[in-house]
């Protein structure tokens, strides 16, 4: 079935966990690139063919293989292939790889690297401290200090929200806005911004129209606080 001719029928063959590892692989260099992808997905628990996915030249196959293991706490890519996608030329793999890394030194690199969305991206990853939120919320690239407001899992807590509604970046106070479980605070700071978008919504805010839906809110902030905390792995 994995050579049917039929695409929906080789991915559907290339998502079930019972094909094994040649079948994946065989799937994963596949014509059709949804089939590539829903191999890609397929890969959790199968060390013996990382290597080979961390070389594809689908470059969202490596994107999803890097993605594996996002919001676990447990298992994790191998190190070698951890480093090979930490240098991937795709941003988009980097950062999936700063989301989900277990390796301290890895997410040091990656908190440096070039790319502001990839430095961004490692706000979403589970093991984040909070010296880790404090350089994130002082790095030079809006663009990554407003990642960091948006996706960061444990952080920006109150006390950085309100320093994120001081930045800068009107991109930046537009949204510690945005951020479920914001004190007021934040949208009386934001009430008179220069900003037009960040004044008209800081000023809804305070006119009773919240950002968010009063269930939604408390879901987000449990789910946030909630989330657990494991830590990195050092390595030498």
């Amino acid at each position: 079935m994995a050579e049917h001719p039929s695409k929906r029928v080789r991915d559907s063959v290339a998502q079930n966990t019972s094909a094994n590892d040649e079948t994946v692989l065989l799937l994963a260099r596949d014509d059709a690139p949804g089939v590539r992808l829903g191999a890609a997905t397929n890969v959790m628990g199968r060390p013996g063919i990382e290597s080979e996915l961390a070389q594809s030249p689908d470059r969202w196959v490596r994107a999803i293989l890097a993605h594996t293991h996002a919001g676990s706490t447990g298992g994790s890519l191998r190190r070698a292939t951890q480093d090979r996608l930490a240098v991937d030329d795709f941003y988009e793999v980097r950062a999936r790889v700063a989301e989900t890394t277990n390796l301290r030194d890895l997410y040091d690199r990656l908190l440096g690297d070039e790319d502001p969305r990839v430095r961004g991206a490692c706000a979403a990853n589970l093991r984040t401290t909070w010296a880790d939120a404090e350089t994130l919320l002082s790095d030079r690239s809006w663009t990554t200090r407003a990642l960091f407001v948006h996706r960061g899992v444990h952080f920006p807590d109150a006390e950085q929200l309100l320093q994120a509604a001081r930045d800068r970046s009107a991109g930046v106070r537009y949204n510690a806005l945005f951020r479920a479980g914001a004190p007021k605070e934040v949208a009386q700071l934001l009430a008179d911004d220069p900003d037009e978008d960040v004044r008209a919504r800081a000023r809804a805010v305070l006119d009773g129209q919240p950002t968010w839906d009063p269930a939604g809110e408390a879901a987000a902030v449990v789910e946030r606080s909630a989330a657990p905390r494991p830590n990195f792995e050092q390595h030498p």
